[in-house]
Formats: C-alpha cells, structure tokens, sequence
C-alpha cells in the first residue's frame, strides 16, 4: 500500500465532495481502516517498548552489589 499523508486524504475527501464518485470514497475509507491500523500497531509496539525499559530499569537497580 502507497504511504499517505492526512493531508492527501483531507485533500481527496475535498475533491470527492464535489465528484460524489464510490470508487473514491471507497478508496478512502481504505487509507482511513489502514492508518488506525498502524496508529493501532505503533501504540502497541511504544507501550511494549516502555514495559521493557521499565522492566531493564528495575532490573539494573536491584542488581546492586550489596554490602
């Protein structure tokens, strides 16, 4: 799928007001599921990423050498 931009997709919703064309709107629509998708992923991915880290952190601290 060709990245696109929101500025593309306010662009061509723009366009189809005047057009009224299925085939746009559908296409659309698609760029729209797609992108929350990937909003969707990402979220995952960072939230992941900061458990981790959290996780690394504590680790380290509590790897003290004791006296």
């Amino acid at each position: 799928m060709i990245p696109v931009k929101n500025e593309d997709i306010e662009l061509m919703i723009e366009i189809n007001r005047k057009l009224n064309d299925p085939r746009v709107s559908k296409m659309i629509e698609r760029w729209m599921i797609g992108r929350d998708e990937n909003r969707k992923k990402t979220r995952e991915i960072i939230a992941k990423r900061r458990k981790e880290n959290k996780n690394y952190a504590r680790e380290k601290k509590n790897t003290g050498t004791g006296i």
